[in-house]
């Protein structure tokens, strides 16, 4: 889902994803859709036929780079069990 569209709809799933990030601390488990990325090549210069001219680049969910900040925070304050 882009930003945007997230921003926009933000206080009709703010609920669902408290539950969903609650729920996923309390079972220290990321939801396994969360966990799929789309892996693209970039390129990076020279000729474009040669495959060691292109990076790969995950884009993942947005969902769970919020999730990994919060997982991240709460790991380095102690308080996740």
């Amino acid at each position: 889902m882009y930003p945007r569209v997230i921003y926009e709809i933000r206080h009709e799933i703010a609920q669902p994803l408290a539950m969903i990030f609650n729920r996923s601390l309390e079972s220290n488990q990321i939801p396994t859709i969360w966990k799929c990325a789309n892996i693209s090549p970039i390129h990076k210069k020279g000729r474009k036929n040669e495959v060691n001219n292109y990076r790969p680049v995950s884009l993942t969910c947005i969902h769970t780079l919020q999730s990994h900040r919060t997982y991240s925070s709460r790991q380095s304050s102690g308080s996740f069990c």
